[in-house]
């Protein structure tokens, strides 16, 4: 682990709407929430605020998130 470590943003256990599933990719975290079913797209690095980054809203059903790009695969050889 390293020794530079820095809070990004803290969930407390008091939050009014806490997450649901989290991916990280880049410089981003993709957070699903578990009672507003919103999507949001945090900066890892900036502390941006959670709400101007709502990428889907009030979603019928919610989930696991999997952010999915070549990058982040492994390649498998035949």
């Amino acid at each position: 682990m390293g020794s530079a470590i820095n809070m990004t943003i803290s969930f407390t256990e008091t939050v009014k709407d806490p997450p649901y599933m989290i991916d990280v990719f880049e410089d981003f975290l993709y957070v699903t929430f578990y009672k507003s079913h919103n999507v949001s797209m945090i900066h890892k690095f900036s502390n941006s605020n959670v709400k101007d980054r709502i990428m889907f809203k009030n979603l019928k059903y919610i989930g696991d998130i999997v952010v999915l790009h070549p990058s982040k695969q492994k390649i498998i050889s035949e």
